[in-house]
C-alpha cells in the first residue's frame, strides 16, 4: 500500500477543477498583457513578458471547453516547468491539496481519448481533473 501523498494546485477553468503537479509550478502571476502570435494554434494565447524571460500562454479552456477564459479578478496565469517553461491561463487558482493514491482513480485517465487526464482525485468537497502536463504540453 502506497500512503504518499501526491501535492497538486488546483485551479478552475470554466467551472471544472482540475489539478497539477505541485512540483511543476513555477509561480502564479496575476493577468498581464499578452502578445498574440501570427498564426500561432488556437490555443496559445500570444507570449508575455517575465521580468525578461519570454513566456508562451496556452489558454486550457480553448483546449477542453472550445471557449476562452474571460478575464475578471480571479483570473491568473499559472506559470509551469514542462518541456519548456509555460504560461496557462485559468479561472482561477484554487489551493493546494494533497491526495492519497486511493483517492485517485486512475481508470479515469487510462479510458479517455485525452491522454493528458492522468485521473480524477476526489477530495471531500470536489473531483479534481489531474493533468499530465507533460502530455499536455509536449512539443508538436
Amino acid at each position: 500500500m502506497n500512503d504518499s501523498l501526491q501535492k497538486v494546485l488546483t485551479f478552475q477553468v470554466k467551472g471544472v477543477m482540475y489539478g497539477i503537479d505541485i512540483l511543476k509550478v513555477r509561480e502564479i502571476v496575476g493577468r498581464q498583457t499578452i502578445t498574440p502570435l501570427p498564426d500561432s494554434d488556437k490555443h496559445v494565447c500570444g507570449v508575455i513578458n517575465l521580468r525578461g524571460s519570454i513566456i508562451p500562454v496556452i489558454d486550457l479552456a480553448s483546449c477542453f471547453h472550445n471557449t476562452f477564459v474571460e478575464e475578471t479578478p480571479k483570473s491568473c496565469i499559472v506559470v509551469v516547468d514542462g518541456h519548456e517553461r509555460t504560461g496557462i491561463l485559468v479561472d482561477a487558482v484554487c489551493h493546494v491539496e494533497s491526495f492519497t493514491a486511493q483517492q485517485i482513480d486512475k481508470a479515469c485517465g487510462v479510458h479517455s481519448s485525452k491522454h493528458y487526464v492522468l485521473g480524477v482525485a476526489k477530495s471531500a468537497h470536489n473531483e479534481v481533473v489531474l493533468l499530465d502536463l507533460d502530455y499536455l504540453l509536449r512539443p508538436m
